[in-house]
């Protein structure tokens, strides 16, 4: 059926250039956060790494932020739907009451 192999062994990340992709590639290949190999693969020091982390940290903070206030609003406006169906006898569920 194939006539080539589908799977490739897996390649060893030897190097990296940014703290934030060390920390990815240290999340996904240890699960946990390595200092030492993440110094290993950027050759920068354990203090340089966190400075670059935090320097990100910021932008991602705000990120998050803003996504949750977009899910914040989104289930308000799920829970107004849902409050209004219930009050006019309209429900997702055909089994309830008044959903008929």
């Amino acid at each position: 059926m194939f006539t080539k192999r589908t799977i490739k062994p897996h390649r060893e990340v030897t190097s990296v250039e940014t703290a934030s992709e060390a920390l990815a590639l240290s999340i996904g290949e240890k699960a946990r956060v390595d200092l030492p190999y993440m110094e290993q693969l950027t050759g920068k020091t354990q203090v340089r790494l966190c400075e670059g982390i935090a320097a990100r940290s910021d932008t991602l903070k705000e990120k998050l932020q803003t996504i949750r206030a977009d899910e914040h609003e989104q289930q308000r406006k799920e829970l107004m739907k849902n409050e209004h169906r219930r009050r006019s006898g309209r429900t997702n569920r055909p089994n309830e009451l008044g959903g008929l």
